[in-house]
């Protein structure tokens, strides 16, 4: 047991992950719960300059969207799979997920009366926002990770982008990339130099004499003082 448990590596931040909550590579279902039958539902639109899971975290390099979004099934993974077992083997590369299908699909065959349910279950599949980091790796040189990122672009439906850590910037849409820090926004580790505010350039008078920004402060300040009067009522 000690083995297993040092070979999968179960202990994370000094704290155990039991065998059943931890998800292995060739797991394609959902971690926790039952496959709940729900409607077909819409791969998300981002709108309002959102840069979440559009940058790297750990890795070096990256497969990200750059097309709409689409929904991904369980067969891609698998044939994903066969290629980190590959190039793990010749080139010791570390390929890190950042997603995973957690969404079951159902499916019922054609010449079905209504009233009949949504059939059986068929596959696995996840929906992917444009602009989301797919996966990343790392210990692995420049020209062997292009190769190996090109290669899944081929097999992967839509039109994906290689980024490197410290070379890209967040996407934002199919056509944008987002070239600066917003005021208020926290710049994610790994981007350039160039993308973050310096603090001249943060106009802190514009900040105070905005009016949602006054609002929000007269509102705080009044449930503040309704708070201390209840209680030395009290």
């Amino acid at each position: 047991m000690n083995s297993l448990i040092s070979r999968t590596g179960l202990f994370k931040n000094n704290i155990f992950t039991s065998i059943n909550s931890y998800r292995f590579m060739g797991r394609y279902d959902k971690k926790h719960g039952n496959k709940d039958k729900a409607q077909k539902g819409r791969v998300p639109l981002r709108h309002g300059g959102s840069i979440i899971g559009s940058t790297l975290i750990e890795g070096e390099f990256g497969l990200r969207l750059k097309s709409q979004g689409l929904r991904l099934e369980d067969k891609h993974f698998k044939t994903i799979d066969k290629l980190i077992l590959r190039y793990k083997r010749l080139n010791s590369i570390d390929t890190i997920y950042r997603m995973k299908t957690n969404i079951p699909v159902y499916h019922k065959g054609n010449h079905i009366r209504m009233g009949k349910g949504k059939g059986n279950f068929s596959h696995w599949m996840v929906r992917v926002p444009t602009g989301r980091v797919l996966l990343e790796i790392k210990n692995a040189h420049a020209i062997t990770a292009e190769k190996y990122l090109t290669h899944i672009n081929h097999i992967l439906p839509g039109n994906w982008e290689i980024i490197e850590k410290g070379k890209y910037l967040p996407r934002i849409s199919t056509t944008e990339v987002l070239t600066k820090q917003i005021p208020g926004q926290k710049a994610p580790a790994g981007l350039p130099e160039s993308f973050k505010l310096k603090p001249e350039e943060i106009d802190i008078k514009k900040i105070v004499n905005n009016k949602t920004w006054r609002k929000y402060e007269c509102r705080k300040l009044a449930e503040t003082s309704f708070y201390s009067i209840f209680q030395t009522r009290r």
